[in-house]
């Protein structure tokens, strides 16, 4: 049998960052300034090519005296620059930017990160007991490793936005824990305040939409399976999300996803602050997504994506009542107890979610 190839849409449900890396942000005082609601993300060879006075442009910079770069810019502060975005809160702290493409400087949402997500969800489905990523899914070294047989293209998409995200943090009253928003490194209050201890994401918007592939290599893992006579762990489930309908591995993704949002949920619930209820009003939506048939799938990816979801979920029952600290200043604290939370149109949410469709051909 033939590599089966499936055209598939990706929607993103919330703020999905895919980040370019700690070296391609964006830093005050180098790389933008922020006036009139915008911030401007200078183009400093614009600007020289344009006569600004470059010079005098970069002490500026260093001063962080945004005021003295757009006088200096005036009208053309649009014009000299890479990217212009509304600015949803001021910072000092430098922005992650989201990954483009090289040539034709295009935000993309890569295929390896998607696969990534995959891989977690299918770790989860795949395993029987607390096992290595090795002993699951097999070894790449030797060509059994199973996400081999599973290949992501890339997924253009059409424009970014900025998004500025809290830590959801839990906070110490007396003897009982209690939810809370991280505003300093050593202060959690129950009071959300969208400044401090905040970061801006690059991020693809709610409802934006591109296309990409997702192909089951059917052919390969038989001849494997073939030479290697049933050396494949799994191998059973493995074969059959390969060659039944890709509606099998959407179920498999939607069966975690929907375990681990009913985990969160809880977790919103017992740990509350001032407006998680529209967190777990956000959560209550993408359960309500998920469907029934795996006709599509919901899945978590990319920036604040936390431990449960990146590690498959499979250590933690629930996410609110077992599985606290036992010793130290931790004592009787949850265990990976952050959540990075984004605010988008003036709504809190949870990040990264996003929705994959296979196409039919006519789509």
């Amino acid at each position: 049998m033939e590599d089966r190839i499936f055209p598939i849409e990706l929607e993103v449900i919330t703020p999905l960052s895919v980040g370019a890396g700690n070296d391609n942000e964006w830093v005050k005082g180098l790389d933008f300034v922020q006036n009139d609601g915008k911030i401007y993300v200078i183009d400093m060879q614009k600007a020289a090519v344009a006569g600004v006075d470059v010079d005098a442009l970069t002490q500026l910079f260093l001063k962080s005296d945004d005021e003295g770069i757009s006088q200096l810019l005036g009208n053309n502060i649009e014009k000299l620059s890479r990217y212009v975005f509304d600015l949803p809160v001021r910072t000092d702290n430098n922005i992650k930017t989201f990954l483009r493409t090289q040539f034709f400087d295009k935000p993309i949402v890569a295929g390896s990160s998607i696969k990534g997500s995959i891989r977690s969800a299918l770790f989860n489905y795949l395993r029987t007991d607390e096992q290595k990523n090795e002993d699951v899914f097999g070894i790449m070294k030797d060509g059994t490793d199973f996400m081999r047989f599973i290949r992501v293209g890339d997924v253009e998409m059409p424009s970014t936005v900025l998004v500025n995200t809290k830590l959801f943090n839990l906070r110490k009253e007396g003897s009982e824990w209690l939810g809370g928003w991280k505003h300093l490194m050593n202060k959690t209050t129950g009071d959300y305040n969208p400044f401090g201890f905040n970061t801006l994401y690059e991020c693809v918007a709610p409802g934006k939409k591109g296309l990409g592939n997702i192909s089951l290599a059917t052919n390969a893992f038989s001849l494997l399976e073939n030479f290697g006579q049933g050396m494949t762990p799994y191998s059973n489930k493995k074969q059959a999300l390969l060659n039944e309908p890709i509606s099998r591995l959407f179920q498999v993704i939607n069966d975690v996803t929907k375990e681990y949002l009913e985990k969160e949920r809880a977790f919103f619930e017992k740990y509350n602050a001032d407006r998680s209820d529209e967190v777990q009003d956000n959560i209550d939506a993408l359960l309500a997504m998920i469907p029934t048939d795996g006709s599509c799938c919901l899945l978590k990816m990319s920036a604040g994506v936390g431990f449960h979801s990146i590690t498959g979920d499979w250590q933690y029952e629930d996410y609110d009542k077992t599985k606290l600290w036992t010793d130290g200043r931790h004592a009787g604290k949850k265990k990976y107890k952050s959540r990075k939370i984004a605010e988008y149109n003036h709504r809190l949410q949870l990040m990264g979610f996003v929705r994959l469709h296979a196409l039919r051909q006519e789509e």
